[in-house]
This record gives structure tokens, sequence and C-alpha cells, in this order.
């Protein structure tokens, strides 16, 4: 291959690299609309968010609400197991596809991690922005901080757009007066609250729970591992020099072997 093809082969790949290096993960969030509804861990033991033609599911951030006990408090913490798996669409998961966050503590609402305002941060201007005054808490699972063979440290849980998965919060001790919001009229278009009790019917009430932030790969996108800009211009800088030597080289040769006239 002649230096100069090859050089601008390297240059047509890194502009690939830089292409694909385009945001692939887009943050939503479902507290839009949001009116005061809310499911307690009383009502039921695990409540699950289940995800549909995404290539990826990088971070959650869940809203905590209280129910209507207790003048809409919680007297104490909650603990809740939290995993994510392929979604066997019967109420469980799939072997092997499980990661699991282990169990975490939801504060009681006299804690100063609750605030009066639902709110969220707007991923393009970077500004904050109010949706009401409803009593919450929040709590962020990140994928890309899980070690399993089934997460990638930049894109997170690698999913297959065809199938569906579940996030699943259960139960394991404390105040069930603690809640999830409930939000039915700005839903999340890549999945939905999963419903055993509406059966084959769960496609009517495509509620999602109250995410602030929730994270993905939208789609049936290929993933692979992006370098960082920095390392790509150290590379392609080292390969024009490379090719400046072999074309100044090829070229003595040229000369060297020319012949000599009578």
């Amino acid at each position: 291959m002649k230096p100069y093809r090859f050089v601008s082969l390297f240059a047509a790949t890194c502009f690939a690299f830089l292409l694909s290096a385009e945001a692939q993960i887009v943050t939503y969030q479902t507290q839009t609309g949001y009116g005061g509804s809310t499911t307690t861990f009383l009502d039921s033991a695990s409540k699950t968010q289940v995800f549909t033609n995404v290539s990826a599911v990088t971070s959650l951030t869940y809203n905590f609400f209280a129910g209507s006990a207790n003048s809409n408090s919680t007297q104490s913490s909650t603990l809740l197991s939290a995993k994510f798996g392929e979604w066997n669409g019967t109420g469980g998961f799939v072997a092997d596809t499980v990661v699991d966050f282990g169990v975490i503590a939801i504060p009681p609402t006299s804690d100063p991690a609750w605030t009066n305002s639902l709110g969220y941060i707007d991923p393009v201007s970077q500004q904050p922005v109010n949706n009401g005054t409803y009593r919450n808490t929040s709590v962020t699972f990140d994928f890309t901080s899980v070690i399993s063979g089934l997460v990638h440290s930049e894109f997170g849980y690698l999913t297959n757009a065809a199938k569906t998965y579940g996030f699943m919060l259960t139960y394991v001790s404390g105040d069930t007066n603690l809640a999830l919001g409930d939000n039915g009229s700005s839903t999340f278009t890549n999945g939905y609250v999963y419903n055993s009790n509406l059966g084959s019917l769960s496609y009517l009430l495509p509620n999602d729970y109250v995410f602030a932030a929730i994270s993905v790969v939208p789609g049936n996108q290929e993933l692979v591992p992006v370098p960082e800009a920095s390392t790509i211009a150290s590379i392609a800088g080292a390969v024009l020099v490379a090719g400046l030597v072999i074309a100044r080289t090829r070229q003595r040769r040229q000369v060297a072997n020319a012949p000599v006239a009578a």
C-alpha cells in the first residue's frame, strides 16, 4: 500500500471513531406531569420498571416518596434490594443475566436527604428544573460502577434491543410506607412499569415510576469502546510522521536506484 493511501485510510478511520464518539447515551426524566400518585411497598413488595428497544442501560435515578400513612411520612429507614437483568415476563429474571446492587437503605422522611422540591438537571442546559413541591428523596444506580461481564465501563449494562429487561426493587425490612411515584401522563417510551395484575392488558397502562434521570442507549445500536480523543490524536500524529518517513525513504531509494546517464 502506498504511504499516502495508508495515511488517508487511517485518517478516515479516526474520523469514524470521532463520529461514533458522538452522544449515544440519552437521558430522560419522568417527573413531568407527576400529580402525587404513589405506590407503597406495603401495596407490593417488589416493583419493577421494564425496558424495551434499548441497547444499554447506563444509570437510573429514582425518586422515592411516602404513602398516605402517618401523615405522608416514614418513621424509620427502609431496606430494599436492587437487581437488574433480562426479564422473563412473569415476574422474574432469566438465569445468568442479573447484576446485583445489593441492599440499599432509604432514610426516614425526617432525614435531611429528603427535600420538598421535586426536580432534575436538564441534560442540555445543565440547569435545575423544578417540577413541584412533592416531598421526596432520590437514589442513583450507576451501572458503569458495577464490575460484571455484562457491563461496559462507558455504556453500562449492554442489552439486546429485541429483548425486555427489568430493574426490580424488593422490600427487605423497615417502613412499608415508603413509595415510588406513579406517573401515567409522562411515560418513558422505551419501557413501563410491570404490573402482574393486568396480565396481557398491561399495555393499557404504560405507567412509569418517577425518575429524576433515566439514561439509556435507545434503539438497536452496535456499541463499541470509543478511544479518547487525545488517544486518537496521538495515534494519528504518530502515523502521519511514520507516513512521511516512509515516503521520504521511498523517494531516496528511487533516486539511488535510478540509472546513471552515459
